[in-house]
């Protein structure tokens, strides 16, 4: 599935980028086929890849209709 990218968080603050050295942080997507967590079920985890970059995904909550993703 393609998806595009809405913002990126990192230390609460959104931010224009992301690299390596960000260490984990937030990025929202416009569609995703990940189950965020709810009803006390867990979320998924998984990994969104580019062509130049492999996220790991270790959490996903909902943040209004959006759902963003914490990813290592």
């Amino acid at each position: 599935m393609l998806a595009n990218v809405v913002a990126l968080f990192h230390n609460d603050s959104q931010v224009d980028t992301i690299n390596s050295d960000s260490g984990q942080c937030g990025i929202v997507l416009d569609r995703t086929l990940f189950y965020s967590e709810s009803g006390g079920q867990v979320s998924d985890r998984g990994a969104i890849f580019t062509d130049e970059v492999c996220l790991v995904v270790v959490f996903l909550t909902y943040v209004h209709l959006d759902t963003i993703c914490a990813v290592l």
